[in-house]
């Protein structure tokens, strides 16, 4: 598609003064302290399109779709349009308003999550009717964020990166941000003619190029770089002079390119809590030992160890319970690890 057809979508998030900052999330944190280069690493989104629809911000998507991973260890396409359209039940703007917030992406992320993208596509049928069926809903609870925090500036965007945090963002952009971009990378220079609001999600930061590394929505061709664009530092902090409106005052008035930014949250739980797939049972067989004295067994299913858990299949606490129910008395079981030992007391 054509890179000058785009619908651009964001438009201002409302009621925000309740929303929780990120710098009382992150009260330890400050932009003067986080790694020159910081985000999710090498994670690889599947670039989406959202062709003619001004659905930018259902592209929060994206977003759900890395802690999922980062939860389940498989990535799980997730639906832009289920996002949009759950966004304009509750987005606050006028009725027949094209487009959606920042802020309403967050609450669809929170209270409904969003279904897989096999389940709601995007098309012209689903943009124009509305979201139906338990069964989208039902798949929807399950990718769900916890809660989100806001951002004012760049620097709570650094920080949340620098923290492995992805953020979705909306910025009112000019026409030079794409027509002049160069391999995925935005001119340094602010200029051109406003087109519109657009949502993103920021995936990286370089603090020595001054660039934050954005996922797009406007597949893998130009003006972006397989999917992906950079934009530089001032693009965050450029505030535009406008007049002022008639009848207040005589003084133009600054607003800044950055519209509204979030920090989704969600729990991911630690590594040594994720089971693999796969588990390859390795053949070491401890030595066993009952109140102290080595004994000659057979049968040692619980000696099995799963190489990828660093731990014996049957956990210590399974072969109490069976030792009490065997014997009749409270068993303790204990594994060295560093004699390769399991150690039972009756």
């Amino acid at each position: 598609m054509d890179k000058l057809t785009y619908n651009f979508g964001a438009l201002p998030s409302v009621n925000t003064h309740t929303d929780w900052l990120t710098t009382r999330a992150m009260p330890n944190k400050s932009v003067a302290n986080i790694k020159p280069v910081g985000g999710i690493g090498d994670f690889e989104f599947r670039i989406k399109d959202q062709q003619q629809f001004p659905i930018c911000t259902g592209m929060a998507a994206y977003i759900q779709e890395y802690w999922q991973a980062q939860e389940t260890g498989e990535y799980k396409e997730l639906s832009p349009m289920f996002v949009y359209k759950l966004n304009k039940l509750h987005d606050g703007l006028p009725p027949g308003t094209e487009g959606s917030t920042a802020k309403a992406s967050m609450d669809t992320l929170r209270i409904f999550g969003v279904c897989r993208e096999i389940l709601y596509p995007l098309n012209s049928s689903n943009y124009t009717g509305q979201v139906q069926g338990g069964e989208v809903m039902k798949d929807a609870e399950v990718n769900k964020i916890l809660a989100y925090t806001r951002n004012p500036s760049l620097d709570e965007i650094l920080i949340s990166l620098d923290e492995g945090k992805p953020v979705g963002f909306s910025m009112f952009l000019l026409s030079d941000f794409y027509t002049k971009a160069v391999r995925g990378r935005v001119p340094k220079e602010v200029g051109g003619s406003f087109i519109g609001g657009h949502f993103m999600v920021a995936c990286w930061y370089d603090l020595d190029q001054e660039v934050v590394k954005v996922v797009q929505s406007w597949g893998t061709g130009s003006p972006t770089l397989n999917g992906y664009m950079e934009i530089p530092f001032t693009w965050f902090r450029f505030l535009v002079r406008r007049p002022a409106p008639v009848g207040a005052g005589s003084e133009d008035y600054l607003f800044p390119l950055l519209m509204d930014s979030y920090t989704p949250l969600d729990y991911v739980p630690p590594k040594e809590l994720v089971l693999p797939k796969y588990v390859t049972v390795g053949d070491r067989v401890p030595t066993i030992e009952v109140n102290g004295q080595p004994i000659q067994t057979s049968d040692r299913v619980f000696a099995f160890i799963g190489k990828e858990l660093g731990r014996t299949m049957v956990t210590v606490r399974t072969i109490e319970e069976i030792l009490r129910v065997m014997t009749g008395k409270p068993a303790e079981v204990k594994f060295d690890e560093n004699t390769w030992t399991v150690k039972i007391s009756l």
